[in-house]
């Protein structure tokens, strides 16, 4: 008795916890729906249902119906006002308390106290189906488990009385009972439970033609979620039954009793049961198919489903009708309307008739494009028809459709009125740039050539200006491939400026110029090269290879000179500079060889190649902590030395001096450094230091006299002095290294003689250069050192005598010439001779000095050689001792200054002593050639008369003064020169001029 008290006690107090949970539940879901811990209670307090029957349960009845009522009011008013609302919680939630107000209901119906009517029966079970449905829909699946257990129980308590019921009743509890499989059998599905799915589908044994419209909805929709999840599932077979068993629910019931949904339901079954038939692969399934297009067609009509079902349908045979497929999907084209769903629709299937028949495909497309595209200016979707049409195109390989790309590139610029955008012309220009590669792999460079102009159209102007010009680039190539010289041209003119500066397009142009023969443009693109260039000389090495491949020899030497003249003639990266320096000066060397006739510009290319050269061996002659840099070694130091030397003895005649002083300038800088560079160990050497210093001393001479020339030639006076100064230069070094070298060098006496003999020649330069550059300071001591007595007898002064005096002769001219320009300095200064300057003055006197010493060297030849003194020698000495007298005369307050006079008054300080000397020199060099053999040449008789006349002039001019003593002196000088000459007169000046003396009663 206590043990069955204290269990009605729990009976009691659970009923009313429950009682209370439901009183306040609306309250507190209302207060905060999202509650984390009112589900848990909530799934407690259902998980202790069903109750068992109890006078506590019993006089709760009207409790829980009422209260159950009002929680699924509550709960039909919260999905009323958010209907769409995506809070899992909140759903499950929902879906909670609709399954306790059923369970609530449910226990109020069975306490014991409620009459079990019909009414009820009905309401419960349709209140559990309802909320079953609910859960199903949600994915609760405990839940709806939960209500469909509750409504079996009264599905089942109820079967036995169906024959008893009325007409109404019955149709009632049917449809209910209808629905409560229907959804047994969706439960069974969402549980993966195909089996127990076809266990109460076929349990309820339900005639469809006695569902209602709304069950028959419920069913087929259900029936065809499932066949469609197989179908996705891909067992086709289960597929096929049930959407089978949809299409039967559904078509047996009149469309006009059915919801709005139900004819979209009805298309849905019936294109999935179509696809189902085709994937089947049964015998019979390809006609089922067929026939259910058929139904849906005269339903339909010819929409959109039934065209792509029909291409489905002919696609699935083995062999497909190809124009029925394109008369299909045309057919579907022109009648749909364009959306982004159907626009790609068509694209796809396109794709696929691309697989048979790429001719088609390209109609279609282009059907479309022209039809529905432009029509529609939809950009975006005429890029990607366009896109599609140039891979179906590219894909076929069909050059008839590349073509007729031109014109519909041309048909969709002009209709857009603007170029592609950045994704479709990547896009397009990639799909076409993979033909080019393709073509040009196999030699098909006319093709290549058609693919790549069609990548450059004008509606991928934003391709970037570097993809243009890489596909400009290949266009060329190809062209040059086909020898088309001014398509390539054609082509690198329509590039942008830019494109056209690029190495790489340039390094293209350059091949088409030689093989065009265009040397001007083969330069201009060199040049371009060059300036583009950085670091990398990969582009200039490219073109010097393709010349030699064109067997250019002048461009080949060009690039060479670019790659030079890039690096300023230092060594770029992984390259032996000597030997591009060598190879670079072979070819120009073989460029000075017949037929070939640019002399001058081949021998100035040379001339700034050695220049470069000999710059960057002295550059590199010593390396890091002093040890010697391996990028000119001895061996190649003795190359350039030889070849440079050797290209200016071989081209003197036709060198100009420019050129010919500037190789020799870098003969000489290699030769010194060759000198002290001492060669590698065991190194073959051909020089020997004898060799050397020949090479040396003969490059300065040449190098002096080129310079005089080039100074002599010069119409321009700085670039007269500086040649003049490089005159200079030559020879200071020339005459010290000859005198370093004498006594060292294996010079033999012939050997030494020329080069002595070339010293005295580089002297008289110097002094032409100091002459002309108004160095008078410098004169003095060059005169002195061209009348050297030891240098004169080492080039044979005492057996070449012709030469000594042609030596002379030189340095008095160069003499007079000096005095003239003295004099000419005076005249431009506004100075006369009693006003000249002290300096100037001083080198007038010592100018005469020189003429003096010059004089009395060549005496003294004169009178050694005896009997063979020429003609020309003795006029040498009239016509100079005659313009010593004059100058002498002209020249003020001179004092003499010679220190080797032949006349006896040479030691006077008088004013006359010079011209009184050169009358008494001229007086002795009469009586030898008068006293000597017939054959001796005799002083010139008009010289002699001359210098007689105006002398005794003289002797006048101090009578007048009444200076008696060099009255004397004069007159007596004047007899005794013209008796020196009497053998040619017969005396009768001299009997003149003593007549004239002695009329003058001197000493009277």
């Amino acid at each position: 008795m206590q043990s069955g008290h204290k269990v009605r006690q729990a009976e009691e107090k659970h009923i009313a916890s429950l009682t209370s949970f439901a009183s306040t539940l609306h309250r507190r879901v209302h207060s905060n729906l999202a509650a984390p811990d009112l589900p848990r209670e909530l799934q407690h307090h259902i998980d202790k249902f069903p109750l068992s029957t109890s006078p506590a349960l019993a006089s709760k009845a009207d409790i829980f119906d009422r209260h159950a009522t009002e929680l699924w009011n509550f709960s039909t008013r919260i999905l009323r006002d958010e209907p769409t609302s995506r809070d899992e919680s909140r759903r499950k939630l929902l879906c909670l308390i609709r399954v306790f107000a059923v369970l609530l209901l449910d226990s109020a119906q069975t306490s014991g106290r409620a009459v079990k009517t019909l009414d009820n029966v009905i309401r419960v079970l349709r209140v559990a189906l309802k909320a079953a449905k609910f859960c199903l829909e949600k994915g609760h699946l405990d839940a709806c488990t939960k209500a469909l257990e509750r409504a079996a129980r009264w599905q089942d308590e109820f079967a036995d009385q169906r024959q008893d019921l009325d007409s109404d009743v019955r149709e009632i509890y049917d449809r209910l009972t209808a629905e409560y499989f229907v959804l047994r059998t969706a439960h069974a599905w969402k549980q993966s439970r195909l089996d127990l799915a076809e266990y109460f589908y076929s349990k309820s044994g339900l005639d469809s033609s006695h569902l209602s419209p709304e069950t028959a909805e419920m069913l087929a929709d259900v029936l065809f979620e499932i066949g469609k999840d197989l179908l996705q599932k891909q067992e086709c077979e289960k597929a096929v039954t049930w959407l089978d068993r949809a299409y039967n629910v559904i078509g047996e019931q009149s469309m006009e009793e059915l919801t709005n949904d139900a004819s979209e339901l009805r298309l849905a079954v019936l294109n999935y049961l179509i696809r189902a038939h085709l994937k089947h692969k049964r015998p019979d399934a390809w006609e089922k198919a067929s026939g259910l297009i058929d139904v849906l067609e005269m339903s339909q009509g010819d929409n959109m489903v039934v065209s792509l079902l029909r291409m489905d349908l002919l696609t699935s045979e083995e062999n497909p009708d190809v124009v029925n497929y394109h008369e299909a999907l045309d057919r579907m084209m022109r009648l749909v309307v364009l959306t982004e769903q159907n626009f790609r629709t068509i694209i796809h299937h396109i794709h696929r008739l691309m697989n048979w028949s790429p001719d088609l495909a390209l109609k279609t497309l282009d059907d479309l494009l022209y039809s529905r595209l432009f029509e529609h200016q939809n950009k975006a979707w005429i890029e990607k028809a366009i896109v599609t049409r140039i891979w179906i195109t590219v894909e076929s390989d069909n050059q008839d459709s590349i073509e007729a790309l031109f014109e519909i590139f041309d048909s969709v610029h002009q209709n857009m009125g603007e170029p592609f955008s950045a994704p479709a012309t990547h896009a397009s220009q990639t799909i076409l740039w993979k033909r080019i590669e393709g073509n040009c792999k196999q030699d098909q460079h006319a093709k290549a050539e058609r693919v790549a102009r069609l990548a450059l159209h004008p509606i991928f102007a934003k391709s970037g200006e570097q993809n243009r010009a890489k596909i400009a680039r290949k266009t060329i190539m190809c062209a040059t491939a086909r020898q088309d010289w001014a398509a390539a041209r054609e082509i690198f003119f329509q590039m942008s400026e830019a494109g056209r500066k690029e190495p790489l397009t340039r390094f293209l142009m350059y091949k088409v110029a030689l093989r065009d023969h265009d040397r001007a443009f083969a330069a201009e693109c060199l040049d371009v090269v060059c300036s583009q260039s950085d670091t990398d000389a990969t582009i200039l090495y490219a073109c010097v290879m393709d010349a030699q491949g064109a067997d250019d020899k002048q461009s080949t030497i060009l690039a060479l000179q670019r790659i030079l003249e890039k690096y300023d003639y230092q060594p770029p990266p992984g390259v032996h500079l000597p030997a591009l320096l060598r190879c670079t000066a072979r070819m120009l060397v073989n460029e000075l060889e017949p037929p070939n006739s640019a002399t001058d510009d081949v021998m100035g290319h040379l001339a700034k190649l050695f220049k470069g050269a000999a710059a960057q061996a002295d550059k590199h002659r010593l390396g890091e902590g002093g040890k010697r840099n391996p990028v000119f070694p001895h061996e190649e130091l003795e190359w350039f030395s030889r070849n440079s030397y050797n290209v200016c003895i071989k081209h003197l005649a036709s060198m100009h001096p420019a050129q010919l002083l500037s190789i020799l300038d870098s003969c000489i800088k290699f030769t010194s450094l060759l000198q002290t560079s001492g060669g590698s160990t065991g190194a073959a050497s051909s020089s020997t230091p004898t060799d050397i210093i020949l090479r040396l001393l003969i490059a300065h001479f040449i190098a002096g006299s080129s310079a005089v020339v080039l100074a002599r030639s010069s119409d321009s006076t700085p670039d007269s002095i500086n040649a003049y100064a490089r005159v200079s230069q030559h020879s200071k070094a020339y005459r010290a290294l000859l005198l370093a070298s004498t006594s060292k060098a294996d010079l033999g006496g012939s050997s030494l003689s020329d080069l002595f003999s070339k010293r005295a020649q580089l002297l008289r330069h110097e002094l032409e250069a100091a002459l002309m550059s108004r160095n008078w300071d410098s004169l003095d001591a060059l005169f002195t050192e061209c009348l050297d007595h030891d240098a004169a007898q080492k080039t044979g002064a005492g057996g070449d005598q012709a030469w000594y005096a042609h030596h002379l002769a030189t340095l008095a001219d160069l003499a007079l010439n000096a005095h003239a320009e003295l004099c000419k300095h005076d005249s431009r200064n506004g100075d006369d001779d009693s006003s000249a300057l002290p300096s100037t003055a001083h080198h007038r006197r010592r100018i005469l000095d020189v003429l003096q010493r010059i004089i009395n060297a060549s005496w003294q030849v004169n009178r050694s050689s005896g009997s063979n003194k020429s003609q020309n020698d003795v006029a040498h000495l009239s016509r100079w001792l005659r313009c010593l007298f004059q100058l002498s005369l002209a020249t003020p307050s001179l004092s003499s200054t010679s220190s080797s006079s032949s006349s006896p008054s040479s030691s006077s300080s008088s004013p006359d002593t010079i011209a009184l000397s050169c009358v008494h020199q001229a007086t002795a060099i009469a009586s030898s050639s008068s006293s000597s053999s017939p054959s001796t040449a005799a002083y010139p008789q008009t010289e002699l008369e001359w210098l007689a006349t105006s002398s005794f002039n003289r002797a006048v001019d101090f009578y007048c003064t009444d200076d008696d003593a060099r009255c004397r002196a004069w007159g007596e000088a004047a007899v005794r020169l013209a008796g020196a000459g009497r053998g040619a007169d017969k005396g009768r000046l001299e009997e003149v001029l003593r007549r004239k003396l002695a009329e003058l009663s001197l000493g009277e």
